[in-house]
């Protein structure tokens, strides 16, 4: 049995009607399929952001399952709109990086730009290929269309470019990823990173930020943490957060996507 299932990552909010037209557009080209919202609320125009949460999340769905993302701050200009296809999955958006990361988890097989008009919408938008490139193609891959029907194979893509921290023993020098819904702030930083640098749980640190300083602790769960009292751990989505136990830590550090942050052990000057 045909899986008919398209998965749908954008930073569209729900305020406007760019949902709902965009599930309109699939739903008139594949009537039956099932549609996941992994989000609509990726931080607008932030890449990386999608391509983390996408890459983060598209293991827990069957295999067969198509995902649509669309955070596409380079619409209607030369960037390519494009289907990869991978071991177990295909991937449809733009050729910005944000498929990238979760099509190479996959193993990547193919690579296909889209470029044949008769599985898109009649009119095109410069300004809205969700609806009226990606969704349709979509649908009429998950109706059992062969991606290479939609467009010529490629040998190239963009890869999701996320930057590395800094890091010697007892210091980290991180980039701010984006702040999730609960204002943990999500870093550039990997479980790999903390222990080069050394740092294990119940450690104590220094969080600094432009001029201001913070005191936290590492630990492993936000129950672990005092109430009001800042913590590094490593969140669930494979990066490393600072979180405020029922709070806002990015309230607290004034910490925003794209910022730098300075992580430092206790005693290091």
């Amino acid at each position: 049995m045909l899986l008919k299932l398209v998965s749908l990552t954008t930073d569209f909010g729900l305020k406007d009607p760019y949902v709902g037209q965009l599930k309109a557009a699939l739903l008139t080209v594949c009537p039956d399929v099932v549609i996941v919202d992994v989000t609509h609320e990726i931080e607008k125009y932030n890449v990386a952001m999608g391509g983390i949460i996408l890459a983060s999340t598209v293991r827990f769905f069957p295999e067969g399952s198509i995902h649509v993302g669309v955070v596409d701050p380079g619409v209607g200009g030369p960037r390519r709109p494009i289907i990869m296809e991978t071991e177990r999955s295909m991937f449809v958006g733009p050729d910005n990086g944000l498929l990238a990361m979760a099509a190479e988890q996959e193993g990547i097989k193919h690579v296909f730009e889209i470029t044949e008009k008769r599985y898109m919408r009649r009119e095109v938008s410069r300004t809205f290929h969700g609806r009226d490139v990606f969704a349709p193609v979509a649908g009429h891959l998950a109706n059992g269309v062969n991606p290479r029907s939609v467009g010529k194979e490629v040998k190239d893509y963009t890869p999701l470019r996320i930057p590395r921290p800094t890091v010697e023993r007892g210091l980290m020098e991180a980039q701010v990823l984006y702040v999730d819904s609960f204002g943990n702030v999500v870093t550039n930083v990997k479980k790999t990173d903390l222990e080069e640098a050394g740092l294990n749980v119940n450690d104590e640190v220094k969080i600094e930020v432009k001029s201001k300083v913070v005191k936290a602790s590492v630990k492993e769960a936000y129950c672990e943490a005092e109430r009001g009292k800042p913590v590094l751990l490593l969140g669930s989505q494979g990066f490393v957060e600072i979180a405020l136990r029922e709070g806002n830590a990015a309230t607290l550090l004034k910490l925003s996507s794209g910022e730098k942050l300075w992580v430092k052990l206790k005693g290091r000057s």
